[in-house]
């Protein structure tokens, strides 16, 4: 497996969402498997990674909409009441609708959305996902979860790759993609290489650098 801390991201001042050592199980089956990373202000993280790697619960136990069955979610350093999660945006439609009015500097909204592509044409997602960087960039916490690599290697400041909800690799796109399609292929598993998955262009993701 990719040794996580070989690749981390400079790390922001303070945080607004951090994940320590979080893992969730559902139905039999682990989602999330010790994770730990953070979201600041100015930042574009992108959770991907193949279908079934985890992106959606983390997201959701990012918001504090799920409750990690180990580990702990932070909301700005303070463990989040029930009543005090963060809304998750769901699909194109929505997105869409939350991305209309654009953050007001200096203040650090937190925008999290769940593949803000869903149900777009092809044409429009680079945009959509363009106008996500633009609100981390005037200062918001912005988190979205993605199957498209090549789309998150080109947005994103920030890149967590998990495969089998396991944390493979969180830096920047040019940083995180290469040790990992390089181990693993995408779509393999954490312990085993293998071929990209479908419509996976592995030489486009070692070449966004």
């Amino acid at each position: 497996m990719l040794p996580v801390g070989d690749h981390r991201p400079d790390l922001p001042d303070r945080p607004v969402l951090e994940a320590r050592s979080v893992s969730y199980h559902r139905e039999g089956r682990t989602r999330v498997r010790q994770v730990s990373l953070q979201a600041g202000p100015g930042e574009l993280l992108m959770l991907c990674g193949p279908q079934g790697a985890g992106t959606s619960a983390l997201l959701r136990l990012l918001a504090g909409g799920l409750i990690p069955d180990a580990g702990r979610v932070l909301h700005d350093g303070r463990a989040p009441r029930p009543d005090q999660g963060l809304e998750v945006v769901h699909g194109a439609p929505a997105a869409r609708r939350a991305l209309v009015t654009p953050p007001e500097p200096g203040r650090a909204p937190v925008l999290l959305l769940d593949e803000p592509t869903r149900g777009a044409p092809d044409a429009e997602h680079d945009r959509l996902v363009a106008e996500c960087r633009r609100w981390a960039e005037a200062g918001a916490v912005v988190v979205l979860t993605s199957h498209d690599l090549p789309l998150v290697a080109r947005h994103a400041h920030t890149a967590a790759l998990l495969v089998a909800g396991r944390l493979i690799a969180w830096a920047s796109p040019a940083v995180a993609f290469v040790p990992a399609v390089r181990l693993l292929g995408y779509g393999g598993s954490p312990t085993a290489g293998g071929a990209p998955g479908p419509g996976v262009d592995r030489g486009s993701l070692l070449a966004t650098g």
